[in-house]
C-alpha cells in the first residue's frame, strides 16, 4: 500500500512502482470512477481514430459516432455548465455511466469541463457552442 497526498488543485501523483505495475505511461488516458466510498481508476484504451479526434478535433466533414449512452447524456447537455448529478437525472443513467461516458464525449471534442464540476456541451472543437465559460 502506498500513502499519497491530495495537492491543492486536486492534482494526486501515482507513485512509479504503481504506474509500472499497471503498464500506465505518460500520457495514458484514465477514468474515474466512484464506487461507495472508494474512487477506482482504469486506464482507458482508444482507437487511434478516436486518440487523434482528441489531439486535432474531429473534422467537420466526418460526424463522430456515438454510442447511444453518449447521444442521451450530449442531448441533456447545453450551454449552460451541469453537474453530473443533475445529468443522471436528465438522462436515467447511472452515475458512473455519465462520468465515463463524458470522458468520452471530452476526448471527442464534444463537451467540456467547466473547472467547477459541471460539464457543458461543445462545438466539436473544443469550444462552447453557445459562448465560452471559464475554467
Amino acid at each position: 500500500m502506498r500513502l499519497m497526498r491530495i495537492r491543492r488543485r486536486g492534482e494526486l501523483v501515482l507513485p512509479k512502482a504503481v504506474r509500472d505495475r499497471l503498464g500506465w505511461r505518460d500520457g495514458d488516458l484514465l477514468v474515474a470512477v466512484v464506487e461507495g466510498d472508494h474512487l477506482v481508476l482504469r486506464r482507458v484504451m482508444l482507437p487511434e481514430a478516436v486518440t487523434k479526434a482528441h489531439e486535432t478535433g474531429p473534422p467537420a466533414s466526418h460526424p463522430v459516432d456515438l454510442s447511444e449512452e453518449e447521444t442521451r447524456l450530449l442531448d441533456a447537455l447545453g450551454t449552460t455548465p451541469l453537474h453530473p448529478d443533475q445529468l443522471v437525472a436528465r438522462t436515467g443513467l447511472h452515475i458512473s455511466k455519465v462520468l465515463s461516458n463524458l470522458v468520452f464525449l471530452e476526448i471527442k471534442g464534444l463537451a467540456r469541463w467547466t473547472g467547477y464540476g459541471s460539464y457543458i456541451r461543445t462545438d466539436g472543437g473544443g469550444a462552447s457552442s453557445r459562448g465560452t465559460v471559464d475554467g
